[in-house]
């Protein structure tokens, strides 16, 4: 009960009616012993500073990825029979439609993209397209769809 042995005068106290009780034991904060508390702020402030770092830097390197891997952008899908066709040496930008699907062509090249985006944001054609097929910049304006609320 006593974190020093046996009770001390101080461990005891005298009510006012003269009765000596004993006084009730308070914990005492947990020290780190030897160890200067500017150390342990320093050392507090770069582990915290690490982990906002490396959150940071996984955000930035998965910011064109949902978490569960899939494209912000849409994905890619097989060319529809009848579909809209944008030959990119032809113009610099296009809009199209949430939902809606289009066929990119370039020379013989060609690939096909179905754009479901989050927040219908502007899309880099390089950012969809395969390994050489956008050279230069080419936007993709996304608009919200008929179906879609305000």
């Amino acid at each position: 009960m006593f974190p020093h042995g046996s009770p001390s005068v101080s461990d005891f106290y005298s009510s006012p009616q003269g009765e000596r009780r004993q006084a009730a034991q308070v914990e005492q904060p947990v020290h780190l012993e030897g160890v200067p508390m500017k150390r342990v702020i320093t050392t507090t402030s770069l582990i915290l500073g690490l982990l906002v770092a490396a959150g940071a830097a996984q955000a930035a390197a998965g910011q064109d990825r949902l978490y569960n891997g899939k494209s912000v952008y849409g994905q890619a899908v097989a060319a529809p029979e009848k579909g809209r066709v944008v030959d990119v040496s032809a113009v610099k930008a296009v809009n199209v439609n949430c939902g809606e699907t289009v066929t990119f062509q370039k020379g013989g090249k060609s690939f096909t993209w179905k754009f479901d985006t989050v927040d219908h944001r502007v899309v880099d054609l390089r950012a969809i397209a395969p390994a050489g097929f956008a050279d230069g910049s080419f936007k993709v304006y996304v608009s919200r769809n008929e179906a879609e609320r305000t």
